[in-house]
């Protein structure tokens, strides 16, 4: 019976579809920004309050290509006043062999992050399992390294992995620590003017972060992989960084951490300010819709009763329809958001956030619905003969 109401009143149903569609547009967007936010910043756990990001200062004297003139730049940079130090980190594709397997960059990018203590302490993030990368780790006889991406689901804490830097040079390295699945790391190769530190953020794929000395000055040796524009510093106390701006935009990654949250913070509160009233007039627009049907099947409901259909029974069958147009409504504007997110080229995708939304989206008009129609129950089938046929 529920299909014959549902199909009668198709015109509507297909109105309040879309009005689903409009308000579930507005959440689904909203949550997806708020995710793309919090995954960035639950994947730091610190950062150094005396490191700052220095922005385009290996690029001030125009240069922006870093393999020939690298290590004059530097040099540069180091000899700045009030610049304690300049750290360092070399990023490369290697070869990896797990147990009988080898796996080369051609099967399978591998990146290796060859960091100092400087660039290692900087950001400290957060761990699935182990820990992070300590300066105590640089001197030792064992080479200690953190995996990311598809790398880490392979390996277990304590795991030994072989990695080839190039032919010949090969490292034994211990897994103390795995990144989260949907962790994001910082960059220093992203051009981004952005001062928030999402902006140097890429996903950590296969990842093998180490900061052992040897790996280090083998990686510097062998003239791989420099850092493009910007470059990490530590600043004497007091430092004139005024002067220091001639050369690059300076912020500390601390600064860069707090104007972070404080934007996903304001970002939250506009989102609820801004949307609240157009999903709430949207909500409002569903239930009159809605009311408007129930009023127009009245009639057809008072035939009902007078042929023994119970009250309960009506309510049940109008509570189908209206279950059948939020579920049609959320997997519509799922697939919308999901066809957007392709358009944009967006890195993000839909999330279980979305899901847990949309279904308390669900859940939450199902009970205005229950409350707004439980006149049903109190309808009787005398109503019939106070009542016209539309």
């Amino acid at each position: 019976m529920w299909r014959k109401e549902y199909l009668a009143c198709i015109k509507n149903n297909l109105f309040i579809v879309v009005q689903i569609c409009l308000a579930l547009a507005l959440i689904n967007y909203q949550v997806g920004y708020i995710t793309w936010m919090v995954e960035r910043l639950s994947s730091i756990e610190g950062t150094d309050e005396d490191t700052y990001f220095y922005q385009y200062a290996m690029a001030a004297g125009g240069v922006w290509d870093m393999v020939e003139d690298y290590t004059e730049v530097s040099k540069k940079i180091r000899s700045l006043p009030d610049i304690k130090d300049m750290g360092e980190i070399f990023d490369f594709s290697v070869s990896v062999e797990e147990g009988s397997v080898k796996k080369t960059d051609e099967e399978e990018v591998i990146k290796l992050n060859a960091m100092d203590s400087i660039v290692t302490a900087a950001v400290t993030y957060r761990m699935e399992e182990g820990r992070w990368l300590t300066e105590d780790d640089r001197d030792g006889e064992v080479i200690y390294a953190v995996l990311g991406g598809e790398l880490a689901k392979r390996h277990r804490i304590g795991d030994r992995i072989s990695v080839e830097l190039e032919p010949g040079v090969n490292y034994e390295m211990e897994v103390v620590g795995k990144l989260p699945e949907n962790c994001w790391t910082v960059d220093m190769n992203t051009l981004m003017a952005g001062q928030k530190i999402y902006s140097f953020m890429q996903p950590s794929n296969n990842d093998i972060f180490v900061n052992h000395k040897k790996v280090f000055k083998d990686a510097k040796k062998s003239g791989f992989g420099r850092s493009n524009a910007h470059c990490i510093v530590k600043l004497q106390k007091d430092a004139d960084k005024e002067y220091l701006s001639g050369y690059g935009k300076l912020v500390s990654f601390e600064e860069m951490e707090q104007d972070t949250e404080k934007e996903f913070h304001d970002f939250v509160k506009e989102a609820i300010e801004e949307n609240l009233m157009w999903v709430v007039v949207i909500v409002f627009g569903i239930i009159a819709t809605s009311y408007l049907v129930g009023k127009k099947r009245r009639y057809v409901w008072g035939i009902y009763l007078l042929l023994g259909e119970k009250p309960e029974q009506l309510l049940k069958m109008y509570m189908v329809n209206n279950v059948m147009n939020y579920i049609i409504g959320v997997i519509l504007a799922l697939l919308i958001y999901q066809n957007y997110l392709r358009v944009e080229n967006s890195m993000t995708d839909i999330s279980g956030y979305h899901i847990i939304v949309d279904a308390v989206f669900i859940l939450v008009m199902l009970i205005i619905s229950l409350l707004s129609n439980a006149y049903i129950m109190k309808l009787e089938p005398k109503e019939i003969l106070t009542q016209t046929k539309e």
